[in-house]
Order: C-alpha cells, then structure tokens, then sequence
C-alpha cells in the first residue's frame, strides 16, 4: 500500500526547495528546443518563489553499468538508483522514460538456451528532461515517471511548481507537498 498525500504530508519538511532540471547531453535538435522552453518556464518559475535554489545539470542519453569510477557515470546511476527506489516506494515507475537494458556484452552462449545474464551489467537509458524536486534535501518530486496510473511529465512538473508560488498562492499560507508527486 502506498501512503497518499494526506497521510505523509505533514513528513514533508517546509523550508527550502531546491528544483533540479537534468538534460540530456547533445539531443536533436527538436529536444533541445523542449529543453530550453522547459529551462527558461523554471527560470521564471524560480524568480517568483521564495527559499527556491534552481539548479541544472546534464547526463548522457545512455550509461553503462557497472560505471568507471571517477567519471561522470557513477553520479548519474547514483540518481537513477535514488529516484528509482522513491518512485517504487510511492507505487509508480519510471519506466519508458527511463529505461534498462541488458548490455550484449553481458549475454554469453550459455545465456541464450537458459534465459539467464550476468547479473548488474547493463546500460540505464535517461530521457530528454527531468525534474526533481527536494525539500531540505529530501527527494519530494520526480518527473517524469507513472504514479497512480497517471503520467507526470516535467510540464505537469512545472505547472504545479507554478501553481504553488503564484501571486494568488504567495499571498495565502504555502502548504508542503503543493508541487510534489511522491506520496
């Protein structure tokens, strides 16, 4: 059973969000004008609202696991375990945005007739954008994922943040969790 909004929401600890925007390095060229309307909407997002940190980082379209340590690649299966495990915990998925394949390297003659690979080896394939959203360091938001049967992309994503720190909100008192998903 997965806890709902009203049950947790008082976990939620206020105080300072930070709003993360990940995307993927050298996209086409479509992608990337998604990416940079999606940027410049949190941009704007960001200017209104209070204790708000925004931050932007990039991740390559795909990773292989297990990652060389010291590179780039362990940062990037480190998030994707994090947000893999918070979105299950909250009984949803991420899966076809993110996405697990086996690698060929790992499949060996054996592993063709029995149907078993060699265990960790594979490649983690991220999508285009995505939004996290922490509060005080908890992990409180992930788009795009599956919750409920729903999809909630990084639109959805940035049109609750929106909602959350426009000039009719601000002027009520702010209610934890109004942009998160992960309940």
């Amino acid at each position: 059973m997965t806890a709902r909004k009203s049950d947790v929401a008082s976990t939620i600890p206020d105080g300072p969000t930070t709003v993360t925007l990940r995307l993927r390095s050298d996209p086409s060229s479509v992608a990337r004008r998604r990416q940079q309307r999606l940027a410049e909407r949190l941009e704007t997002i960001a200017e209104g609202a209070d204790e708000t940190t925004l931050r932007t980082g990039h991740w390559s379209d795909r990773v292989r696991v297990p990652a060389p340590e010291g590179t780039a690649a362990v940062e990037a299966v480190s998030l994707y375990e994090e947000l893999r495990a918070a979105v299950d915990e909250a009984g949803g998925r991420l899966h076809p945005f993110f996405q697990e394949q086996e690698t060929l390297d790992s499949v060996t003659p054996a592993d063709l007739t029995d149907g078993a690979t060699d265990e960790g080896e594979r490649d983690i394939v991220f999508p285009v954008v995505c939004l996290t959203i922490r509060r005080r360091g908890r992990l409180t938001g992930v788009y795009p994922c599956w919750l409920d049967g729903e999809h909630h992309s990084v639109e959805d994503g940035l049109a609750r943040l929106e909602a959350a720190t426009d000039g009719i909100r601000c002027l009520a008192p702010t209610v934890s969790g109004d942009a998160e998903n992960l309940w």
